[in-house]
């Protein structure tokens, strides 16, 4: 049956969002029965919009770059639990349903796409399940200060939208301009929007390349203005190393997403050895853009600037301004894994892309089955990978507390965070 389907369709694109969306929650439902709020979301973003006017919460830089989603939803949350409106206890609940929305958006571009490349339920089921299983997401998980990667995946999907197709203009242009402005990272698809506008020169692609452009100009007026102006940033320029680079590459975005973690912790020795020899970088380089050459070969003309493109911008922007010393992404598989996410969804995409009418047996072979080790090996981890704990502080409970004594700072997740609140009114 076509997802294309008048009357089917409805039903099914619906029950793809609706499935995700269980399958999200029933991974750990205590996101939702006992929230918390995770990180800087809570020491940062809350506690500003605890004790700040609404203008300052919702233009807060912490890092230098504008993160909309976490300013509306943690200044939507203190302005509930102020008015009355919500209990303290209940406050990390706005942020887990906003980062449910974000992490939903992804799922919803391809349910609701109407390009070629998801030419029936199958694949459509099969993209939704990339998205949920195919890349680790331990630390990005329903919190808004890491919402960049789902924003990123779900703009890079709307480059395979017909330039001329009719009708969700209004929204595509409005995902593109939360993904913007919550995800410095999204600005590396300005160059692919831009050329899609440059071929297409409809009204719809010149909007969405604007819409974009705009952002990222917002993007990088908010870094020059924080790097003027005197604050503190994190350090992105530690450690940059072709080899190092090249090696990450292999690893964290090619073997992991097809071949598991397991496969990818295997490879950090051997990468890292061969990172080390005199042209090793180079080699690993030049040998992963042979494999990324070879995925490309396997999709359609029309598909290969939105996920070859897609990924070789978005990889190489996130991996260069990775936060830290570049080398702590090949301590393990596991390191900063927000910065593989959108990579290794975009890898496998490309894996179901080449598995179409048009090629050559063998090459759907490996694309099938690369593409089936990652998912089954995502599904079956999918519960055990996520990083929260049964030890970790009961948020309602560390409310309790602060409302007997004040001055004792909130635990939140991971420990050792903690947010200071000051009581209010």
């Amino acid at each position: 049956m076509s997802l294309d389907a008048p009357s089917a369709g409805r039903s099914l694109r619906w029950g793809l969002l609706l499935g995700a969306a269980v399958v999200m929650i029933l991974r750990a439902p205590i996101y939702f029965s006992a929230p918390s709020f995770w990180a800087e979301e809570g020491t940062l973003y809350f506690g500003l919009a605890w004790t700040h006017p609404v203008r300052e919460a919702l233009t807060y830089r912490p890092a230098g770059y504008l993160l909309l989603c976490a300013n509306l939803a943690t200044t939507l949350a203190a302005a509930l639990v102020h008015g009355g409106l919500l209990p303290l206890a209940r406050a990390p609940l706005v942020t887990v349903l906003a980062s449910l929305a974000v992490q939903l958006l992804p799922v919803a571009v391809i349910a609701w796409s109407r390009a070629p490349f998801w030419d029936g339920a199958l694949r459509r089921g099969v993209g939704v399940a990339i998205v949920l299983f195919g890349a680790l997401t331990d630390e990005i998980w329903l919190n808004t200060i890491n919402c960049q990667p789902w924003l990123v995946v779900a703009a890079a999907l709307l480059l395979l939208e017909p330039a001329d197709a009719r009708g969700g203009g209004w929204w595509s242009t409005g995902l593109l301009l939360l993904a913007g402005l919550s995800a410095a990272a999204a600005s590396a698809l300005v160059p692919l929007f831009a050329w899609r506008a440059w071929r297409a020169r409809t009204t719809r692609s010149v909007v969405q390349a604007g819409a974009l452009a705009a952002c990222a100009v917002v993007q990088l007026g908010c870094l020059w203005s924080a790097a003027h102006g005197g604050g503190a940033l994190p350090q992105r320029t530690t450690g940059l190393d072709l080899g190092v680079f090249s090696a990450t590459v292999w690893a964290r975005t090619l073997i992991v997403p097809a071949l598991g973690t397991d496969a990818g912790q295997r490879a950090l020795v051997p990468l890292r050895h061969l990172a080390d020899l005199p042209l090793g970088g180079a080699l690993l380089l030049a040998l992963a853009t042979g494999a990324i050459a070879w995925l490309a070969r396997g999709l359609r003309a029309e598909d290969r600037v939105a996920l070859v493109g897609s990924y070789v911008v978005v990889t190489t922007l996130t991996l260069l301004t990775a936060v830290g010393d570049k080398a702590m992404l090949l301590g393990s598989v596991w390191a900063s894994s927000r910065y593989v996410y959108a990579p290794g969804v975009l890898v496998l995409l490309m894996l179901l892309g080449g598995v179409r009418r048009g090629n050559g047996p063998v090459r759907r072979l490996v694309c099938v089955a690369l593409l089936a080790a990652g998912l089954v090996q995502g599904v079956a981890s999918y519960r055990s990978s996520l990083r929260w704990q049964p030890s970790w502080p009961s948020w309602p409970d560390e409310v309790r507390a602060w409302e007997a004594n004040p001055s004792r700072p909130l635990r939140i997740w991971p420990p050792p965070w903690t947010v200071a609140l000051p009581p209010h009114a």
